[in-house]
């Protein structure tokens, strides 16, 4: 092999190495509601700029989109008093667009409610086919939500 093949091949396993340690590692950021326009998704902003947030992994049936917004205020609210801060996992981002999962503090501080999880448990919400980190969870949790006959599943 030549010096500029080795050198070339060494260059590639190195920008393959990169990719897949950054790939692991997840965005994760205190962002802070400015609005929630759906039930699966929010205006939220970091360092001076708006970002749309989609909740990743779960789809908001029209029919139950009022009432996933309203729990999604409630649970906003658990932010802390001070700030208002969420902390947004992001999954993938495409300009002012982020799709994350989202995590609400709770009472206990030690605590983070998943807004993802909530909708689902809930039943105002459907697994969606995206892959999310917690996707077999996620599943789980609308499992849950259909035997226990809520929202969606039972109109409880």
């Amino acid at each position: 092999m030549s010096g500029i093949s080795v050198l070339r091949c060494t260059f590639l396993l190195s920008l393959l190495f990169v990719a897949a340690c950054n790939a692991e590692r997840l965005p994760t950021q205190r962002m802070f509601v400015q609005s929630i326009n759906s039930g699966s998704a929010i205006d939220m902003m970091s360092q001076g700029q708006v970002y749309r947030v989609k909740l990743c992994g779960v789809d908001v049936a029209a029919k139950q989109d009022d009432r996933a917004r309203k729990l999604l205020k409630k649970l906003t609210e658990l932010a802390d008093e001070e700030d208002k801060a969420l902390v947004v996992v992001t999954v993938r981002s495409q300009g002012s667009t982020i799709t994350a999962e989202v995590f609400a503090p709770t009472t206990n501080r030690d605590e983070e409610k998943s807004l993802n999880s909530e909708l689902l448990a809930a039943g105002l919400a459907r697994t969606s086919k995206e892959n999310c980190p917690n996707q077999e969870a996620y599943q789980a949790i609308e499992q849950d939500a259909k035997e226990r006959r809520v929202g969606l599943w039972g109109g409880r």
